[in-house]
């Protein structure tokens, strides 16, 4: 009976370790395929027999970065890859809008999915631009360039990521980059893209 508690207690934060330092106990429970209830009941228990998780609000979180980062090493890397692409399909068939771009690309990547991360971290470039989070959207936009293929059918998004790039440079008064990431696109540009 110990044994099962001790599997049901690693089982839930294992899990949680690949969500992240924070996470919501839905999306927890929806992962493990568990009822809500049982999982906040097994995360009260942990809380009040150790201090690797407490609660924040309306989430739990890991008290410390070490904590959640030694579980999440322990795990194997086929486990880490199901439990990533287990989360981002729950993430990305939730209806919360907007969607959580950046969560998505993360775990698509670490899943191994690379053509929903590329989809995901090109989505997540530019809604961090609409934000003016502009160190977010070069780390996004990079993602893309350095990933995507350069194959005709990616030359659209391609562009715009590159673009998307420069635009996010020159937003955080990188100039220098602003201006190569530019000029590099202009020569690979005709007609009206190459006088924009």
């Amino acid at each position: 009976r110990l044994a099962t508690l001790k599997y049901v207690l690693r089982r839930v934060l294992d899990a949680a370790s690949v969500i992240g330092e924070k996470f919501d106990v839905e999306l927890l429970s929806t992962v493990l395929g568990q009822d809500s209830l049982e999982v906040l009941e097994t995360l009260n228990v942990v809380a009040h027999s150790t201090s690797l998780v407490c609660v924040e609000e309306n989430f739990y979180r890991f008290d410390h970065s070490r904590s959640r980062e030694t579980l999440y090493e322990e795990l194997s890397p086929p486990l880490k890859r199901g439990y990533h692409a287990r989360i981002a399909e729950k993430l990305e068939s939730t209806k919360i809008a907007p969607l959580p771009f950046s969560d998505l690309a993360y775990h698509y990547a670490e899943a191994g999915n690379k053509d929903k991360a590329l989809k995901y971290a090109f989505d997540a470039g530019q809604d961090a631009l609409a934000r003016w989070s502009n160190v977010e959207a070069i780390n996004h936009f990079s993602y893309v360039l350095r990933n995507i293929p350069e194959a005709p059918e990616n030359a659209e998004t391609r562009r715009k990521a590159e673009e998307g790039l420069g635009d996010a440079y020159y937003s955080n008064s990188m100039f220098k980059d602003a201006t190569r990431t530019f000029e590099d696109l202009s020569k690979r540009q005709t007609g009206a893209d190459k006088l924009r």
